[in-house]
């Protein structure tokens, strides 16, 4: 996927040696754990989603059962990732050639 070097890369620089915590929302249909994490000392800490959403190295995970993980603040993590994208920001630079991970897998 487009961008997933630059996502690893961020996120390592911004969690590695760093107090992270993690908070576990639920359980998807595979059976992976979805999680907050959030990084940084109170009250500095950080939400690494919000992070990844902010630089266009990450996209909303839309598919049924999602809202879990938005924490009842979906509106929120949609207008972070509307403002990447009308940035052109990481992968929304690549315009009409990106191809979302929902996409690709329904392919």
């Amino acid at each position: 996927q487009p961008f997933s070097k630059e996502s690893k890369d961020f996120t390592t620089s911004q969690i590695l040696d760093k107090h992270v915590s993690i908070k576990v929302l639920a359980r998807d249909q595979y059976g992976r754990i979805v999680a907050k994490v959030t990084y940084g000392m109170w009250p500095f800490q950080k939400n690494l989603s919000k992070q990844l959403l902010q630089r266009g190295l990450a996209a909303i995970y839309r598919s049924s059962g999602a809202e879990v993980a938005f924490e009842g603040k979906q509106d929120v993590y949609e207008r972070t990732e509307a403002a990447a994208k009308r940035k052109k920001l990481g992968m929304w630079s690549l315009g009409k050639k990106l191809v979302l991970p929902r996409d690709y897998k329904a392919k």
